[in-house]
């Protein structure tokens, strides 16, 4: 990263291109080419885009936008298995996915008969309390992994 600045910008950069592209293929069926296009630049026009493309620090929020933008876009295509395993990633990448990830099953574009979203609300929280539960969830870190300021691991 420090060696090649230029090219983490170019890599964030990218995911932000995908991103609009996830959401403009996402709304497009529903809303029309115009308004899918207006939607899909959000990300570009966001207060914090900017730092998005230049902090690398920041690369957990933009995979967690740019896998949520995936589950968006197949939760419109009716594909579960890959809803979740983007879910997932999502997850991975920030802990607030969580929320995005249920609300992403209410959005009026995803089109869900009432039994349909019972099963795809049951599988989405079973993902996510897998993930709570699961020993790499950011939430449950064992504290002992966790180094003091001064570099020395607590005591147990």
């Amino acid at each position: 990263m420090l060696d090649h600045p230029w090219l983490v910008a170019a890599v964030q950069t990218a995911c932000l291109g995908v991103i609009g592209v996830a959401l403009y293929r996402a709304f497009r069926p529903a809303l029309g080419r115009a308004t899918a296009l207006a939607i899909s630049t959000a990300p570009w026009l966001m207060e914090s885009s900017r730092m998005l493309i230049a902090w690398p620090e920041l690369l957990p929020d933009l995979g967690a936008l740019l896998f949520l933008s995936l589950a968006l876009h197949e939760a419109t295509r009716g594909r579960r298995v890959t809803f979740l395993a983007s879910g997932l990633l999502a997850l991975l990448c920030k802990e607030v996915a969580a929320i995005a990830l249920i609300t992403i099953l209410w959005c009026p574009i995803v089109s869900f008969e009432g039994r349909r979203r019972r099963s795809w609300l049951a599988a989405t929280l079973v993902l996510i309390g897998t993930w709570v539960w699961s020993p790499r969830g950011s939430t449950r870190a064992p504290r002992s992994r966790l180094l003091r300021l001064d570099g020395r691991a607590p005591a147990a």
